[in-house]
């Protein structure tokens, strides 16, 4: 890190480096023509048994798949690689097995009377509910003819590997889960076991009988009970812990009142202007589309119950984190709720030929209306594609303010009773029909408009704060001069848990591209445990587009492939070790065999536990302890076992009865039963098996 530092003082040498560090690169270049991506895996994404996926089909899917996605990038990624895994999977068993999807079976997945899932998801109706199979036919028709979008036909043919996978998965899914089978006298054992019940006495001696400076956790305690549960604590994989460091960046005091005159200048200007919507969608404010009484206005409106009239300006006015400006944009008596009935023409965003052709139909009838001809019910029943009202006539009942959307609200609300509204929202075309007007009182109502101004902090301020961040890198030679330079600040390190190559997610600062960017750096090639991140990871504000957090971070510990280390499980097993400890202390201890005499040592009382079922997990008072249930079931009755060390504290049990049930048990329906569980978890963990058993390269860290 004092190499940066040098580096900034001296420029000169900078651009010598760079100099030779280009020309080192072509030569490179030219004698070996290889870079991180050699011997032939520049595009290649992964492996599964050697059958490679390629990047460029990975880029194609995700474009077509996620293009339009606003989830996170990386989920959106994750999920594709386990598709393309899968379906490489899939691919290769089934190709061993003669298993495929003939193309015969694919169009009638696609086009058929037995079509797929992904179809049926993808094309339904969203009005109706159904799959539009007139929207199917007419994209056969157009591949069959081959006038399809180049574009759309992309999307088909990924589509098409999809439902190729999808087949194939039910189809093994189906072959493995077929294979199941029950015999009578393991259903009717199982019954027997599950329906015996135990009554048994016992006494626990909790762990805290023994203080915690009594029992010493060493490494060597630590490593024999790793040992005793290595299929717990083994790495499948390398895994990576980073130390860091959060620069929180609010908005300074200088900044507060900078933004306070601002929003002081934006009410002068909002209680000058005429034009009230403008103004309020230029300064990105908002004006509200229901009227509210003065009892429902925000409390700052409501300061000395002033009663407002139209025009008026309050604020501007601190509210959390904004400085808001009120203005009162219409003053008038609104009804406190209508009945209404409508007709509507759905038509799909941007078809602009659906409008048309929605807007000409609503006209016609709004015509036919107002001469009388026809009833406002059976023109509903008729045209109407509203599934919730048109059997009704297009009654909507009757609805407060702000039910509807704003322009079917404005409509319903401000017109008159008896009044025909053409109104178009995001549904459609609508045809209104105000049918009553329901005041409950004569009270005026407000619209308001409102403007926000963010208290944000400014450029200045997270310039400032960065170059702090900044600082304490080029100033901190190793990780120890890291923390204490970051302790000057007054900020405290935390630790990540082990995180794995391609991990998203980064502790409290969630997931997304800066908290991918940390964990890429440290899983690269040549960063080393103690090396500190060159790289001052920002976190912009995703609403509000400022600089909100500066992370700083070292790699603090590496944890190879196999059973983990000492240091890396210390935190996660230190208590279940000094629980062991005690609990050994604790059996020492108990010379009697007697419950009482064990309860009166301990300053306990004898417990009861009473009709607990076999298959019971988890037992009142007593929690999880197999093994306690391991005695209370098949000890004899009258003797009492014990110490036994649980989970909880340390346990004498005696047996006093076992129950079992007394009416026979339908076997057919317990065959049933224990197959389809059996069958059910086959579509959720085939693939899973299926993964350990195939060799998988996973090279995602290289390209994203």
């Amino acid at each position: 890190m004092a190499l940066i530092g040098t580096i900034r003082k001296n420029t000169w040498l900078l651009v010598v480096m760079i100099a030779v560090g280009m020309g080192g690169f072509i030569l490179q270049s030219i004698v070996s023509g290889s870079n991180k991506y050699a011997s032939g895996d520049r595009t290649t994404i992964g492996k599964v048994n050697g059958k490679k996926i390629d990047f460029r089909e990975f880029q194609e899917a995700e474009r077509i798949l996620y293009g339009n996605s606003t989830d996170n990038i990386y989920a959106n990624k994750n999920t594709l690689w386990n598709y393309f895994k899968n379906k490489t999977i899939a691919e290769t068993i089934a190709e061993k097995l003669g298993m495929g999807v003939s193309k015969e079976e694919l169009i009638d997945l696609e086009f058929g009377d037995n079509l797929s899932p992904i179809i049926s998801a993808r094309f339904k109706n969203k009005q109706t509910g159904v799959v539009d199979k007139k929207q199917l036919d007419q994209i056969k028709q157009m591949i069959d003819d081959g006038s399809l979008n180049p574009e759309y036909k992309r999307f088909w043919a990924v589509q098409e590997k999809e439902i190729q996978y999808d087949r194939l998965k039910t189809k093994m899914s189906n072959l493995v889960s077929k294979a199941f089978y029950t015999p009578s006298w393991y259903a009717e054992d199982l019954a027997k076991m599950n329906g015996t019940k135990a009554n048994f006495k016992y006494v626990k001696v909790p762990f805290e009988k023994i203080a915690d400076d009594q029992v010493e956790v060493t490494d060597q305690a630590i490593q024999a009970y790793l040992n005793e549960h290595k299929n717990m604590y083994t790495n499948e994989e390398e895994k990576r812990a980073v130390k860091y460091a959060t620069f929180e960046v609010k908005p300074t005091d200088k900044d507060v009142a900078g933004l306070k005159v601002k929003s002081e200048q934006l009410a002068k200007d909002f209680k000058a202007s005429e034009n009230d919507s403008l103004f309020a969608v230029t300064n990105e404010g908002v004006i509200g589309s229901v009227y509210y009484k003065y009892d429902e206005l925000p409390d700052a409106l409501k300061k000395d119950s002033i009663r407002w009239n139209k025009g008026d300006v309050i604020g501007p006015y601190k509210d959390k984190d904004l400085f808001t400006v009120a203005k009162i944009v219409d003053k008038k008596m609104v009804p406190d709720s209508v009945k209404a009935k409508h007709i509507l023409r759905s038509v799909a965003q941007g078809d602009a030929e659906g409008f048309t052709k929605a807007k000409a139909t609503i006209d016609s009838l709004k015509t036919l209306l107002e001469t009388g001809k026809e009833s406002f019910d059976s023109l509903a029943v008729k045209f109407s594609q509203d599934p919730g009202s048109a059997s009704k006539g297009g009654d909507l009942g009757t609805f407060a303010q702000g039910r509807m959307v704003p322009a079917f609200n404005y409509a319903c609300f401000n017109g008159k009773k008896g009044g025909l509204y053409v109104v178009t929202t995001r549904f459609g075309v609508h045809l209104i029909k105000v049918e009553n007007q329901i005041f409950k009182d004569k009270e005026p109502k407000y619209r308001v408009a409102y403007i926000n101004t963010n208290i944000i902090p400014s450029q200045e301020t997270q310039d400032s704060i960065y170059d702090i961040a900044s600082e304490i890198i080029t100033s901190s030679d190793d990780a120890t001069a890291f923390e204490e330079n970051i302790k000057k600040y007054g900020l405290t390190m935390k630790k990540s848990m082990p995180l794995k190559a391609n991990d998203y997610t980064f502790m409290d600062l969630g997931s997304g591209q800066t908290s991918r960017e940390i964990i890429k750096w440290a899983f690269e090639p040549d960063t080393e445990k103690g090396d500190i991140a060159p790289t001052v990871f920002t976190y912009a504000n995703k609403k509000l587009y400022y600089n909100e957090k500066f992370v700083l971070a070292y790699l603090s510990d590496v944890y190879p492939v196999g059973l983990r280390s000492i240091d890396e499980v210390r935190n996660d097993v230190e208590t279940l070790v000094k629980n062991q400890l005690k609990g050994k202390k604790i059996a020492e201890m108990i010379k009697s065999k007697s419950l009482e005499d064990v309860a009166s040592q301990f300053d306990l009382k004898v417990e009861n536990a009473d009709n607990v079922l076999f298959n019971s997990k988890f037992v009142n008072n007593l929690g999880n302890e197999p093994k306690v249930l391991y005695y209370a079931f098949n000890g004899e009755t009258g003797k009492t076992y014990g110490p036994l060390v649980g989970s909880s504290g340390v346990f004498m049990i005696s047996p006093v009865s076992i129950e079992k049930p007394s009416a026979e048990s339908n076997i057919v329906a317990e065959k049933k039963k224990l197959s389809d569980a059996a069958r059910t978890s086959v579509q959720f963990r085939l693939f899973d098996a299926l993964s350990k058993n195939i060799e998988v390269k996973d090279n995602r860290q290289k390209f994203f």
